[in-house]
């Protein structure tokens, strides 16, 4: 028995197909999967340059540490026994410092006036992660990120495998 995909790609057996096709299918999930996680990256990178751009500080120095949480982020696409995956990391926090700004006209906004790092047993920085997100910084409005990136990645991922999958030769019959 001989089985011909649409492409001209030849099978000897069902089995040996199917397993073309999940090959197929993981080597697009994880293109896709890939692509997707650039594009969170830079979806973030926009929108902490539009957080930033909402008010000019009269009083300090920005340092730019949230941003640089955003470009230092990672993150990681893994294979599982059911596929591929993706974990995205959209901030690093452990890029932004707890400490007292060693500039001078710098004001680090990731400690409190007493020196603590953390409030409510929760660090500073991830306090300051939500509050972007939900506009609770002065001057600012909510950046709803976490909206943003969760529509993002249900359009791009889906649309993305379907287009990708109509590249190696699947069609899509109604």
């Amino acid at each position: 028995m001989e089985i011909i995909s649409p492409k001209g790609r030849k099978f000897t057996s069902v089995v040996q197909m199917e397993k073309a096709i999940k090959e197929d299918i993981n080597q697009i999930s994880r293109k896709v999967l890939e692509e997707v996680a650039e594009e969170v990256k830079f979806l973030m990178e926009d929108m902490i340059l539009e957080f930033y751009s909402q008010y000019r500080p009269n009083y300090y120095e920005r340092t730019g540490q949230l941003l640089e949480a955003v470009r230092n982020a990672e993150s990681k696409v893994y294979k599982t026994k059911d596929g591929y995956r993706v974990r995205i990391s959209i901030l690093n926090t452990e890029a932004m410092s707890s400490s007292f700004a060693t500039q001078p006209h710098y004001f680090n906004s990731y400690i409190d006036f007493s020196g603590h790092a953390t409030y409510g047993g929760k660090r500073y920085t991830d306090w300051v992660v939500n509050w972007v997100d939900e506009g609770n910084i002065f001057g600012h409005e909510s950046i709803d990120y976490k909206d943003k990136i969760n529509k993002l990645l249900d359009e791009k991922v889906n649309t993305g495998i379907l287009r990708e999958m109509k590249r190696a030769g699947y069609n899509l019959y109604k």
